[in-house]
């Protein structure tokens, strides 16, 4: 063998070293990132945070502390034409409601068909302590426009109703239920 055929197979020791050098590195960096894994992601949490148990409001109207009321003393009292009948007392009306409500009539009904078209029904707010029937020979009170009522407030109502002068005379003796609606929406804030 020629000593320019020797010299060609022989690395240089510093190229050697700096070889060897950078394959311990190249090891020691697949080693560590074998053994960690490798995923890169951040590390993160969660913890659950529970409310309270929530209660939506509700709107309430109640007449004398009932939901349902009938008035008393109108059925002892017979209907003569033109003539009107009250309660003895102003209903109590209750807004028993989590917030103010706009009051109105929502609609009344007549159960005997023959007397709805001769029966006048009139719903008004009062300060008094009593209700008092319209004289004969005047009209009836308009019944009352929507109005608001506050919450825990009350308002005193009393409902009149009459017999048209005009009512025939097949309606004599008739008995008849009839129904006043009062209703509450939510006035918003």
């Amino acid at each position: 063998m020629s000593s320019s055929t020797a010299r060609l197979g022989r690395i240089p020791v510093a190229v050697r070293a700096l070889l060897t050098t950078t394959a311990i590195f190249l090891l020691a960096i697949f080693i560590s990132v074998s053994a960690a894994g490798t995923t890169w992601a951040f590390w993160n949490g969660a913890v659950p945070a529970s409310g309270a148990t929530l209660k939506t409001g509700q709107t309430t109207l109640t007449i004398n502390d009932v939901t349902a009321y009938t008035m008393p003393n109108l059925s002892t009292t017979p209907l003569l034409p033109g003539r009107s009948v009250v309660p003895a007392q102003p209903l109590v009306l209750r807004n028993a409601s989590d917030v103010p409500l706009s009051v109105s009539i929502t609609g009344t009904s007549i159960a005997h068909s023959g007397l709805a078209g001769s029966l006048n029904i009139s719903v008004r707010t009062t300060t008094g302590t009593s209700c008092t029937v319209t004289p004969a020979s005047e009209p009836l009170p308009a019944s009352f426009t929507a109005f608001t009522l506050a919450k825990n407030a009350t308002a005193k109502l009393c409902v009149e109703v009459r017999l048209a002068s005009t009512a025939p005379a097949s309606l004599q003796g008739v008995a008849s239920d009839f129904t006043v609606s009062i209703g509450g929406t939510q006035v918003r804030p």
